[in-house]
C-alpha cells in the first residue's frame, strides 16, 4: 500500500511546488511509482509536470464536488513513473461547498484508497494551510506531512503557528524545507578552497612520488 504524503506551505511563494516536483521526480527517477494530487487552485504542480490545465477534462475537482472516479481523472506525464490527477481553478470556493456536506472529510480519503495499492507514494500539494480543505481533514488520510518555508518570507512566529496546527490535529510532520537561504558566511567559498587546496595537494604529491 503506498504511502501519502502532504506537502504544506503557509503562505504561496515559499517554493512549496518546486519542492515537490522535486521530490517526486526524483522518487519516480528512483523507479517508485508516483502519483500527485494537485489540490492547489493555482496549479502551478500540473503545469510543472508539462500538463495544460485548460485542456484537461477531468481534474481532482471533480473528483471532490462531482464524485467522479479518481481513475478516470489520473493522467500520464513526460516523467518517468509519475502520474498526476490536475488541479483547477474552481477549487478556491471547494471549502464552501463543502461545507453542509456529510462525511466530507472522507471523500478525498475514499478516493485515494481507491488507487493506493497502485503507487508507492501518493503526494499531494496543497494550497496554504485554511484554504481549500484545512489541515486536519488532509492530516487524517495522510502517513506524513512536509512543511515548506521560504527564508525571510514568512514570519517565525507565524510558522511556529501553523507548525503547531498542524500538530494539534494530530498530522505526522516527517520534515521541513527551508528554502531560498542565502548564506551569509563564505561556507561555499571555504568548501571551494578546501577542494582546490587538497586537490592542489594531492596534485603536488603525486608529482613528488613520480620524482621519486
Amino acid at each position: 500500500m503506498g504511502k501519502v504524503i502532504a506537502v504544506f506551505n503557509q503562505k504561496g511563494g515559499v517554493g512549496k511546488t518546486t519542492t515537490n516536483v522535486n521530490l517526486t521526480a526524483s522518487l519516480g527517477a528512483m523507479g517508485k511509482k508516483i502519483l500527485v494530487l494537485d489540490l492547489d487552485p493555482q496549479g502551478n504542480t500540473t503545469s510543472g509536470y508539462g500538463i495544460d490545465k485548460q485542456s484537461v477534462d477531468g481534474t481532482i475537482y471533480d473528483v471532490i464536488i462531482d464524485g467522479v472516479d479518481i481513475n478516470e481523472t489520473i493522467l500520464n506525464t513526460e516523467f518517468e513513473n509519475i502520474d498526476i490527477v490536475a488541479s483547477d481553478t474552481d477549487l478556491a470556493g471547494c471549502e464552501i461547498e463543502l461545507t453542509s456536506r456529510e462525511s466530507r472529510e472522507y471523500i478525498l480519503k475514499n478516493s485515494i484508497d481507491k488507487v493506493r495499492d497502485n503507487y508507492d507514494y501518493i503526494f499531494i500539494d496543497t494550497p496554504p494551510i485554511g484554504v481549500v480543505t484545512d489541515a486536519g481533514i488532509i492530516s487524517t488520510y495522510s502517513d506524513g506531512c512536509v512543511f515548506v518555508v521560504g527564508s525571510k518570507q514568512c514570519d517565525v512566529e507565524i510558522a511556529k503557528v501553523s507548525k503547531q496546527r498542524l500538530e494539534d490535529v494530530g498530522a505526522n510532520i516527517i520534515g521541513a524545507v527551508l528554502n531560498k537561504f542565502e548564506s551569509e558566511g563564505n561556507g561555499y567559498n571555504y568548501y571551494n578552497y578546501y577542494y582546490q587546496h587538497e586537490s592542489g595537494r594531492k596534485g603536488r604529491n603525486k608529482k613528488k612520488a613520480a620524482a621519486l
